[in-house]
């Protein structure tokens, strides 16, 4: 493999909460294309998350608008113009064979893309010389979204990356969750029910479909 001085740029977790995995591929992808575009040369954005590679190459507008991160999944569409240039490739390559001078190009920038994640600079070395960038999230999606489409931004003045209903019911939840640790404090006992996660509990019951009587029925039982 000819070595060539790389940029690697490593973006570090958010300040505000509720950011995905998916979130952060997209917003991965979309920071590469940009700088990609406003440096002038060619390239394409390869990934591994198969939903993100569907849903640029669809290039539907309408399913855009269901999505969080509209605006950065516009950033992508816009500087990925032609549908050749988003590709999928397969994760981990290290998983199917662990002689690398049989990995191909994409695999290699897989593998490279994942050790950059980890902050694993030996492993990276290893593979290629890379020029080390690190930023946080909160600074990229500022940088990101800073002559973008609109966007949505908390009172701490991070932008919001899910959407506006989603955000409003998670808030609802924290306050619940709080209000019955309060109620908990009254009568002399610990606080358990802050950080609470219901959606796996949710899954199990299938509310989806059920009438309205079984959900509440349902919902009584994964809180208590």
């Amino acid at each position: 493999m000819k070595r060539k001085t790389n940029l690697a740029l490593r973006i570090g977790p958010a300040q505000s909460n509720g950011m995905s995995s998916y979130d952060a591929e997209i917003i991965a992808a979309s920071v590469g294309a940009s700088i990609a575009t406003a440096i002038g040369i060619p390239f394409e954005v390869v990934t591994d998350c198969k939903s993100l590679h569907d849903v640029i190459t669809n290039k539907n507008v309408a399913d855009f608008g269901k999505k969080s991160n509209m605006s950065a999944l516009q950033t992508l569409a816009f500087n990925c113009p032609y549908i050749g240039m988003i590709r999928w490739t397969k994760s981990h390559p290290e998983r199917r064979t662990l002689v690398k001078e049989n990995w191909s190009r994409d695999e290699y920038g897989n593998y490279m893309a994942d050790r950059i994640a980890a902050g694993d600079w030996l492993a990276v070395s290893q593979c290629a010389e890379v020029y080390k960038v690190e930023r946080d999230m909160d600074t990229i999606l500022k940088w990101l979204m800073l002559e973008q489409r609109w966007h949505w931004i908390d009172k701490h003045g991070s932008i919001i990356t899910d959407t506006i209903s989603a955000r409003v019911k998670q808030q609802k939840m924290n306050d619940y969750l709080e209000a019955r640790d309060q109620y908990r404090a009254i009568r002399g006992n610990a606080p358990i029910w802050k950080g609470t996660k219901s959606k796996f509990a949710s899954l199990q019951f299938e509310l989806v479909g059920k009438s309205i009587g079984e959900v509440a029925r349902c919902v009584r039982i994964i809180w208590e």
